[in-house]
């Protein structure tokens, strides 16, 4: 079975990516978020499903490798005027329709829609009819017009065979970790945003996520605060090399894989925290900073600048010295 990301290649035609396709690839990727979802939604609460929703549709359009990172930011831009990001909000909204819009249009097609011609056929049939009643012009329809007029068209190329889903079509699973916050953010989250920490995970072989401290608060990239804790201070900019070296120097080992949460608590937790603890905070710190490297050239240097403030801020406090530790019994720490 092919992946999302071959099926919406095939869909797009041999001449590749053409900027009319922009809302079109957004709602395949909407659609196919949902499918994957469907299963799961219940056991979410309203605002965890739509920021479930938004992180595997970003997901989706990222395993398209031949598409660069300026066309995936477009994308993902509610209009294309305004080059705002898309909302879980609006996500939400939108994969709404888009069922009751693709039901729409195979009830318009069902004229097309003959044991003589393909699923191809009867689209190609359909845009032209459509262009002529548009246009009132009795020519063959430009390249691409169908994106322009109707956005759910590339979905249904890739999903259904005449008026049913096609059976070829993948296992209907989220194709990653997913965390969701568990208490709803103040804020909505945007593309480029992470959850808010001590989440919860979804998906196949997913563990909740860890220090699911009262106290967390959300690490944004899109300039949308969440509430953290109130003594928390700031901090200049710091690049990845001083960020890791903090990492490293704190005891965090190599990231064995992506995630979108970051542990933060307050200063007065970190130290009270149990090494173990500590080690997995350091971890998904160190998770989160291999992971905002892949938004470079995507998101503005002070936006990621801004992240990696936040990333500091939620880095628990450095161990004691030595002497301070045996003093202490080693409680808490490693003293070996």
């Amino acid at each position: 079975m092919s992946s999302f990301a071959d099926r919406l290649r095939m869909a797009m035609g041999p001449g590749g990516y053409d900027n009319s396709m922009r809302r079109s690839i957004q709602t395949a990727c909407l659609y196919e978020a949902r499918r994957c979802l469907k299963d799961r939604m219940p056991g979410l609460r309203p605002f965890q499903r739509k920021v479930a929703l938004l992180d595997v549709a970003q997901y989706l359009l990222k395993s398209a490798d031949y598409l660069n990172a300026q066309v995936k930011e477009e994308v993902m831009y509610r209009t294309a005027t305004s080059k705002e990001l898309l909302n879980t909000d609006v996500a939400w909204k939108r994969m709404k329709l888009i069922e009751r819009e693709v039901q729409q249009l195979i009830n318009k097609m069902k004229p097309h829609l003959t044991a003589e011609n393909t699923t191809d056929q009867a689209c190609e049939a359909f845009i032209q009819t459509q262009y002529e009643a548009v246009t009132h012009q009795k020519k063959p329809h430009p390249k691409h017009w169908e994106h322009t007029h109707t956005n759910v068209m590339l979905t249904y190329r890739m999903y259904f065979d005449g008026e049913n889903l096609r059976s070829d079509l993948p296992p209907a699973k989220p194709p990653k970790q997913i965390v969701v916050p568990a208490s709803k953010p103040d804020k909505k989250i945007v593309v480029g945003q992470s959850p808010l920490v001590g989440g919860i995970g979804i998906g196949s072989g997913v563990t909740t996520a860890a220090s699911a401290h009262t106290n967390s608060y959300f690490l944004s990239v899109g300039g949308d605060e969440g509430s953290g804790d109130p003594n928390a201070v700031t901090t200049s900019d710091i690049n990845d090399a001083e960020l890791e070296a903090i990492v490293s120097q704190s005891g965090g080992g190599d990231a064995s894989s992506s995630t979108l949460a970051a542990a933060a608590t307050t200063s007065q937790q970190q130290t009270s925290a149990p090494c173990d603890e500590r080690r997995l905070l350091l971890k998904e710190v160190r998770e989160h900073l291999d992971l905002l490297k892949e938004f470079e050239g995507v998101i503005a240097p002070e936006e990621l600048n801004k992240r990696k403030r936040e990333l500091f801020i939620s880095l628990p406090s450095a161990p004691p010295p030595a002497k301070l530790r045996k003093s202490m019994g080693g409680a808490g720490f490693e003293t070996g």
